[in-house]
């Protein structure tokens, strides 16, 4: 289960078969049962699947999964800010120099930053993409979205130094 890089499993079903397999999971894999839960559902197939997306508990689940990707990627970020590496960029022009130099690995950007400068964050995304790199976009409601925005909604972790 950890090759596979799983966050969180829901067991859900109607009846009590779930909770037959929630013990053998547990059982064979202890590690990955820290993370599971064991919710009840009035139908089975699509109908099931879209019943447990539409609980509070799989929301839950993907917030934290999401706040916890954000803070994994915004603490890479200042790890290099940190060390004064040249591996951390932020700021429209820096981080748009380097991703027209296709230094940007990992480019961050708040979804405020999203909605107020779309078409700048949509080029650079663009020429981030185009070389290979990832882009994620961050809630500026979370601890990290927020710490992100204070330093303009907008960093990048770099390949390369580009000065």
């Amino acid at each position: 289960m950890t090759r596979e890089n799983v966050v969180a499993t829901i067991i859900a079903g109607p009846g009590f078969e779930k909770n037959h397999f929630m013990e053998y999971f547990t059982q064979n894999f202890p590690e990955a049962a820290k993370n599971a839960s064991v919710d009840n559902i009035g139908s089975n197939g699509r109908n099931g699947v879209s019943e447990v997306m539409k609980r509070t508990l799989f929301t839950r689940i993907i917030q934290d999964a999401s706040a916890a990707r954000d803070i994994k990627l915004l603490d890479e970020f200042l790890k290099h800010v940190g060390k004064d590496d040249g591996l951390a960029s932020y700021g429209l022009n820096d981080v748009k120099n380097a991703a027209l130099s296709g230094a940007v690995e990992t480019l961050l950007a708040t979804d405020t930053f999203f909605r107020e400068r779309r078409a700048e964050l949509e080029e650079i995304s663009g020429l981030v993409r185009y070389k290979k790199g990832t882009v994620h976009l961050m809630n500026s409601d979370g601890d990290a979205g927020k710490q992100l925005q204070a330093l303009g909604g907008l960093a990048a972790v770099l390949r390369y130094r580009t000065s």
